[in-house]
């Protein structure tokens, strides 16, 4: 079972602001599904992973340079 995150949940899981989520998500960077009324729901799971992916493109940035 997978639990859905808000964007200001997932931003804290990925250390920027709730508008840096959204924009991710607009980029199709992370994958969001909308209630209803229209609020961003992000799977746990792919936050995390996009978090694991981020941080691994970082380090093989720093250690190329």
């Amino acid at each position: 079972m997978h639990q859905d995150l808000l964007s200001q949940d997932a931003a804290k899981i990925l250390k920027v602001s709730a508008d840096t989520v959204r924009l991710y998500e607009s980029r199709g960077l992370l994958k969001a599904r909308r209630t209803v009324s229209g609020v961003r729901l992000f799977r746990r799971e792919d936050v995390e992973k996009f978090a694991r992916e981020r941080t691994a493109r970082k380090s093989a940035v720093t250690s190329a340079a």
